[in-house]
């Protein structure tokens, strides 16, 4: 069961919004609307395993499983010929079903993205071990799950305190009530670059745009790892934020529209080209049959 946050009008260019990890949806709540407003419709699922989204009954979690998932989500909701915004692993995500169902994807954005080998960070390595694991649950029993969880995601920032105690707790929630740290491990343990290796050709390959975004300060995917992604993506587009960690879409959500914005406008003929088979002049889109997603 995969459940999902949407905002805009049905009909609209879908924009699918792919969290990280250890988020979910709500890292999306500021761009979601921001869209929406800009014409489009956004549909931010939570990936399985993850915020009020079910566990797959594989029992799987890694990169190529989940995104799996989503395209029986996007099937099931039957999008067409949407834009895919990937943070994180939820980039890795984006890329493999972009590669794996070129047909359904008009545009790629990646944020701070898992790529070939610049992942998994050590301390995503390390939380798979049983000593880690064991300090983790020590921790865990004498400071609770939501503070270990924000010592853990704000390592990764630029600005911490922008990750309000509200938000730490809405991320920590749903992964403390299926077992906190030792649930964090288990997710962690699906997560390997085999899943990405490969795939920057396969991108290459295709003729989709592409849009690369990245927080200059992110001190596990360096910003370097950004830009050698851009660099063999023929005619993709590199934006750099600066004075910015890894959580783009927290600590600088603003400076992220404004990035990608251009970006979805340009998609909008191309839609409507594949959509009609010719370019139209009035601005108005055929409508696609969509329903909201509730729990898949």
């Amino acid at each position: 069961m995969m459940s999902a946050a949407v905002w805009g009008a049905p009909g609209s260019t879908p924009v699918i919004l792919l969290h990280g990890m250890p988020t979910n949806a709500l890292i999306w709540r500021r761009i979601g609307p921001t869209l929406s407003a800009e014409g489009f419709r956004a549909f931010a699922p939570d990936l399985l395993g993850y915020g009020k989204s079910g566990d797959p009954t594989s029992g799987k979690f890694g990169v190529a499983d989940q995104a799996r998932y989503l395209y029986q989500f996007v099937s099931g909701l039957g999008l067409k010929d949407a834009i895919v915004l990937g943070h994180d692993i939820g980039g890795g995500v984006g890329q493999q079903l972009a590669v794996s169902h070129p047909e359904l994807v008009i545009g790629l954005i990646l944020v701070n993205t898992v790529t070939e080998r610049n992942w998994p960070p050590l301390i995503v390595r390390a939380s798979r071990t049983q000593p880690f694991a064991a300090l983790g649950s020590l921790l865990e029993s004498v400071f609770g799950f939501p503070r270990l969880l924000a010592r853990l995601v704000r390592s990764a920032t630029r600005h911490p305190a922008r990750l309000t105690q509200q938000m730490i707790e809405a991320y920590a929630a749903p992964i403390e009530s299926r077992g906190g740290a030792s649930r964090l491990a288990h997710l962690a343990a699906d997560l390997s670059s085999n899943d990405t290796v490969g795939l920057t050709a396969k991108l290459a390959a295709l003729p989709m745009p592409k849009l690369i975004v990245w927080g200059a300060d992110d001190p596990y995917l360096k910003v370097a790892s950004g830009r050698k992604l851009a660099s063999e993506l023929p005619g993709s587009t590199f934006v750099e934020i600066p004075n910015c960690g890894h959580f783009v879409p927290e600590e600088e959500p603003f400076a992220l529209a404004e990035a990608v914005l251009p970006f979805l406008r340009e998609r909008l003929p191309e839609r409507q080209e594949r959509a009609t088979g010719r370019l139209r002049r009035t601005g108005e889109f055929p409508k696609l049959e969509s329903t909201d997603p509730g729990e898949e």
